[in-house]
């Protein structure tokens, strides 16, 4: 008997060994993927409501006026669906025509327990690029789930930035 003779016996059975194994791990991994699709939201990831200009009653909104290289509030109550990590999403986008322009701002979120969150006050400062004027403000959360991407809004309005 050659060496090859004795080899290929031990090669087929390694093989059906390993088509076995590889067979079940595809099989496995599909209905693991299929649950997680099956199972996930297509749905908001937080809703905001009440939203309000920190000392305003609230709507219609009065516009803020905020000094130039000043700090910004508003207030609304949040309600968390899932717990996904993510990041707040502020952009300012100039209501002026003559000198058009959109700035962006990225912070992580906090508030990642999934319950509600009654009279959310945030207070950030204004990017320096915001200049003096009249801009529109939108505030977003970017949720990064473990099998999706989602954004959800949460406020918008305008802001008055002043020269000092």
């Amino acid at each position: 008997m050659s060496r090859i003779e004795r080899i290929l016996p031990a090669l087929a059975r390694a093989w059906t060994i390993w088509a076995h194994a590889a067979g079940i791990g595809v099989i496995a991994l599909g209905i693991g993927v299929g649950l997680v699709q099956a199972l996930s939201g297509r749905a908001a990831v937080v809703t905001a409501s009440n939203v309000r200009v920190a000392g305003s009653g609230g709507p219609p909104f009065p516009v803020p006026r905020i000094p130039y290289r000043g700090r910004y509030s508003y207030v609304y109550d949040l309600e968390r669906h899932e717990a996904c990590p993510g990041e707040v999403v502020t952009t300012f986008e100039s209501a002026e025509f003559v000198s058009p322009a959109v700035v962006t701002t990225r912070r992580p979120a906090v508030l990642e327990e999934v319950r509600a969150y009654p009279n959310v006050a945030p207070d950030n400062p204004l990017p320096d690029a915001v200049r003096p004027g009249r801009w529109r403000m939108t505030v977003s959360l970017v949720s990064h789930c473990a099998n999706r991407e989602w954004t959800d809004p949460i406020a918008e309005f305008e802001i008055e930035v002043t020269g000092s």
